[in-house]
């Protein structure tokens, strides 16, 4: 056999080990890198599940606040960090596109759920522009001290 060819199969051998080590390396839950990305995706799609639900039954604004711990109760859930599942503005955007591709809603709807949407954003980015989130985490009020209680 030609030596060559011995050698570019072993080198190729030898790439897909690494490429599978480096992919399918755990994590510190014990979750595998593939599993953590698909865990996180899940998240996402179930918040914005119940936000679009929330929308579309309610027809009402949505304060950033209850985003908030939306996305903070489904990280928990889905075993998560609060700072991978995708920001508040980020999740209205896909719920927007997904209203407005959406046959099922009626005309006379649509704009009901989208004025309500856009309102949230705006919310949503004015907590931004303010200074008042940090890593889309709101700030909380301060403990109440034992003293004090």
């Amino acid at each position: 056999m030609n030596w060559e060819l011995i050698l570019g199969i072993a080198v190729i051998i030898g790439l897909v080990m690494i490429f599978v080590y480096f992919g399918m390396r755990r994590t510190a839950d014990g979750t595998t890198s593939f599993e953590r990305n698909s865990q996180v995706e899940l998240a996402n799609d179930d918040i914005m599940q119940v936000l679009a639900r929330l929308f579309a039954s309610h027809r009402r604004v949505l304060k950033p606040g209850e985003i908030l711990r939306l996305r903070e109760s489904k990280a928990r859930a889905y075993h998560v960090r609060p700072n991978e599942i995708l920001p508040d503005v980020s999740l209205l955007n896909d719920i927007y596109a997904r209203v407005l591709e959406n046959e099922f809603i009626s005309a006379e709807e649509r704009p009901k759920i989208l004025a309500c949407i856009e309102e949230s954003i705006v919310l949503c980015r004015e907590m931004e522009m303010k200074g008042d989130t940090q890593n889309n985490r709101l700030v909380r009020p301060k403990e109440i001290t034992k003293s004090a209680a």
